[in-house]
This record gives C-alpha cells, sequence and structure tokens, in this order.
C-alpha cells in the first residue's frame, strides 16, 4: 500500500498528493486516488514498491518544476 500526503505549503505551491499517488500506483499493479493533501493506493506488487516511490519522486520533481512562476530547468548538453 502506498500512502503519501503533502505539506499545506507545497499544496498552495500546486503540488497534489492524488497525482503523486496515481503515478505510482500503476506500478504496484494498483490503483489509487485521494485529495491534494492526502492520498492512498493499493497494489498487488508489493515487491516493485521501491520502483513506485521513485515514479512518485519523480512525479514530485515534475511537479515543483512545473510550479507558476519557476523557470524551466536548463536542458542538458
Amino acid at each position: 500500500q502506498l500512502f503519501v500526503t503533502v505539506s499545506d505549503d507545497l499544496v498552495q505551491r500546486g503540488v497534489s498528493a492524488g497525482v503523486l499517488v496515481q503515478s505510482g500506483a500503476p506500478v504496484i499493479e494498483g490503483r489509487g486516488g485521494g485529495r491534494p493533501e492526502m492520498a492512498q493506493a493499493r497494489g498487488r506488487r508489493r515487491e516493485r514498491l521501491p520502483s513506485a516511490l521513485e515514479a512518485i519522486r519523480q512525479a514530485l520533481a515534475t511537479q515543483l518544476r512545473e510550479e507558476p512562476g519557476t523557470p524551466a530547468p536548463d536542458p542538458e548538453p
């Protein structure tokens, strides 16, 4: 099971726990959802939890980059 919480300051910056958990749920062959501040998912493939957490980390990085007023990172050479 995945459980994601997001602090109020990050919710105000546009980060959503629901979006984060939905990025990790398919990795564990599961489904989930929730609210911007809290979400959860269940899946059948517990052995894939490390990969699901990495998917959530990547989704968080994307959400933070897409924050209004934040410049996009420079492309790598």
